[in-house]
């Protein structure tokens, strides 16, 4: 909080967290190397060279050099990045595609099949993430397995090496504490220690020892699970890159059967209006046509059965006039019947009336 010559208090002003990155591993070697040459010791103490968290004395001639080629590696491993990335942007450049077609067929037909580029593209975005995720995956799955060798093989020499510290013990448990005695077990070398000393130092490591082998087998442990996990996930993603293979697969099929009639579809509007015009105007004509030919039939069909029904009235009132209508087969029954005859009867009273004046007028 600022206080001012008045006596006046700003706002508090908190300030963010910061949170420090861990050094990489260049600038770890880079840092050891930096001491390696300040230091004036012919022997250096460290666990950068044997790993597994093991502190060991190496000489310096061999452990600087040992620094310098890890460094050669990383600057080449930067370089063939660097060109692995550069010939990936050439690449993306001048093929989208995986199998390397032409790009200039989904570009002329974009206009025909919607979003034809964006859609395309998200596929190729998917699958090869999905590819970078199952190498990656793998490559981890590959180094677990290598550091879980390395630390077998680690936890091997640390139980010989208990063997060695439990002997030695064995050695100097009879004698006086005071009492000076010769030992290659500590430094590799005979050395002069007293026998309470040494039993010190060789518990010391002995400890130191047990500790290194049960981060070891816990680093196996962890290992295992770790690559469970990613086999779980590379059956997962391989699953889901199948799935997408087939998703494109389909896509692509689609595409290439409207790309293949994409030649004979027209986008002006006027030209497609005018061709649905004329759809629409030959199934008018089919259908008028159609029309006449069944008004056509219908109206023989009527013809035919009032042709049939005069025929049958004809004879029935034919013999209904000479008294041999049979009740039982000739009968006339609705309305139909009715009106015929009511219209035979006009039609007779029509007839004898014309008659009758045709013949006052004659005479």
């Amino acid at each position: 909080i600022h206080i001012s010559k008045g006596g006046i208090k700003s706002d508090c002003t908190v300030c963010p967290s910061v949170k420090t990155l861990p050094p990489s591993w260049r600038q770890t070697l880079e840092k050891v190397m930096e001491h390696a040459l300040a230091s004036r010791e012919d022997y250096i103490d460290s666990d950068l060279m044997q790993g597994g968290g093991v502190v060991q004395r190496e000489e310096k001639n061999v452990y600087i050099n040992w620094l310098r080629a890890e460094l050669g590696k990383l600057d080449q491993e930067n370089m063939s990045t660097r060109k692995e990335k550069h010939g990936a942007k050439i690449t993306s450049t001048t093929d989208n595609s995986p199998a390397g077609g032409d790009t200039n067929a989904p570009n002329e037909n974009n206009q025909i099949i919607a979003d034809y580029n964006r859609r395309k593209q998200q596929f190729f975005y998917r699958i090869n993430t999905l590819e970078k995720d199952i190498s990656s995956c793998k490559q981890s799955r590959a180094d677990i397995s290598t550091r879980r060798s390395f630390l077998t093989f680690q936890m091997s020499d640390a139980q010989k090496r208990i063997l060695q510290l439990e002997a030695e013990l064995d050695r100097i448990s009879t004698l006086p504490e005071k009492m000076d005695v010769s030992s290659n077990v500590i430094h590799g070398s005979d050395q002069r220690f007293t026998v309470l000393r040494l039993r010190q130092e060789l518990r010391n490591e002995l400890d130191e020892t047990h500790a290194n082998i049960a981060m070891g087998k816990a680093g196996v442990i962890e290992g295992d699970k770790t690559s469970e996990l990613l086999s779980h996930q590379i059956e997962v993603k391989e699953e889901r890159l199948k799935q997408r293979h087939a998703a494109y697969f389909s896509f692509d099929c689609e595409s290439k059967l409207v790309m293949r009639f994409g030649s004979k579809i027209c986008l002006d509007h006027k030209v497609v209006m005018a061709k649905y015009f004329l759809i629409w105007a030959s199934m008018a004509q089919r259908r008028t046509r159609l029309r006449r030919i069944i008004t056509r039939v219908a109206r023989d069909e009527r013809r035919k059965t009032t042709i049939l029904v005069l025929k049958r009235w004809k004879e029935f009132m034919q013999k209904e006039k000479d008294g041999n209508a049979n009740s039982n087969e000739d009968e006339l029954f609705g309305i139909g019947g009715a009106l015929l005859k009511q219209a035979e009867r006009k039609q007779n009273e029509s007839i004898a009336l014309t008659a009758y004046a045709v013949k006052n007028i004659l005479h």
